[in-house]
């Protein structure tokens, strides 16, 4: 007598897949965005392009994908201790996904539809630091703050976010993501 698994469903290649080019996504972003731009001297402010990937995902794969980026995403970032201490960037990440999708559903995957997500997602990140800085220093006031710190960082991350999304592109192509949108 022979037993015979009545499990059909299994772990599909498709999302071995995914999980392995994400994950090798995450760690390269997350590791030269905490290293390598952190420690740069013509940077006037460390960008955030951990935020370009979860866009370019929100809006090249699903809202799920880019959720599930955005907390692996915050969780590495916070790990290689991107802020010095503990903070909440993967609900920061979650958020934006959830909030960037919504949008990414209603426009078509074209590098144009990447540039005009980008400003919603640039403003999400400019109040999150406004808000982590807020509540660390106390006695800065916030207009000081939006000019010193979180305008260039706006800059600086819209410019190195622009070349994340063809590489996002390339590493969806080989998923096979059932998107709505076909490559």
């Amino acid at each position: 007598m022979t037993i015979r698994n009545t499990n059909t469903r299994g772990i599909r290649p498709e999302l071995i897949k995914r999980v392995i080019i994400y994950g090798i996504l995450i760690l390269l972003i997350s590791s030269a965005q905490c290293s390598f731009f952190a420690g740069l001297k013509i940077c006037p402010a460390t960008p955030d392009l951990v935020i370009g990937i979860v866009l370019a995902v929100s809006l090249l794969d699903s809202i799920r994908s880019a959720a599930a980026v955005g907390i692996a995403a915050g969780f590495v970032t916070d790990a290689l201790g991107s802020t010095g201490s503990f903070s909440f960037s993967a609900l920061f990440y979650l958020v934006c996904a959830v909030i960037l999708g919504s949008i990414a559903c209603k426009m078509l995957p074209r590098f144009l539809s990447f540039l005009c997500l980008l400003i919603p997602a640039l403003a999400l990140r400019a109040v999150y630091t406004t808000l982590c800085v807020c509540l660390k220093l106390h006695s800065v006031p916030p207009l000081s703050i939006l000019a010193s710190l979180v305008l260039p960082e706006i800059i600086v991350t819209a410019v190195l976010c622009i070349p994340l999304y063809p590489i996002v592109k390339l590493c969806v192509i080989p998923v096979k993501s059932r998107s709505r949108f076909s490559f």
